[in-house]
């Protein structure tokens, strides 16, 4: 019966999402916030579910390109990506790819306790209060940023979207 819950919630959040980012204009579809396509994001540094702090440019600079996906435990379409996205960090993270999942407004033990159940070994970022979400101007979740080695912002994407794995193999060729 709880799959079932859980297979609805999942289906009706993907579909109100669906919706919302239909309804965007182009010129949204490729902003994030006050963000335009190249323009540099502002650097951060979060603290991952095993304590370790990340610092976004140096992160970047270290790579080809960098996901930067802020989600949520409760977001269905969020979700969904997680597979794909351990997938292409066990496929692409020695060839210059990284990302950098930035859980919004969730506690520590929440975040732990889904990433274990699942089993994902991609990084895990906690913005425990939203404020880098806010500063970002992230209005959905999820949102997916990719970033260049330089922390220009290269493509964001928001709402779940399967070209996302091309996209990098593409900036990684």
């Amino acid at each position: 019966m709880r799959m079932i819950a859980v297979t609805v919630v999942v289906i009706c959040g993907y579909a109100a999402l669906s919706i919302h980012v239909e309804n965007l204009s182009e010129q949204e579809k490729n902003r994030v916030g006050s963000f335009s396509i190249r323009d540099e994001l502002p650097n951060f540094t979060l603290t991952t579910l095993d304590g370790s702090e990340v610092d976004m440019h140096a992160v970047a600079a270290e790579n080809k390109i960098v996901l930067v996906n802020f989600w949520a435990t409760w977001c269905g379409p969020c979700r969904m990506e997680m597979p794909m996205f351990e997938r292409m960090y066990q496929d692409h993270g020695e060839d210059g790819f990284t990302i950098l999942a930035v859980n919004v407004r969730e506690s520590p033990e929440v975040v732990r306790a889904f990433i274990e159940d699942e089993g994902y070994t991609f990084p895990i970022l906690l913005d425990e209060d939203g404020s880098l979400a806010d500063s970002y101007g992230i209005r959905a979740f999820p949102t997916s940023l990719l970033v260049t080695p330089d922390a220009r912002l290269e493509e964001s994407i928001i709402g779940y979207d399967s070209s996302i794995e091309w996209k990098v193999k593409w900036r990684l060729d």
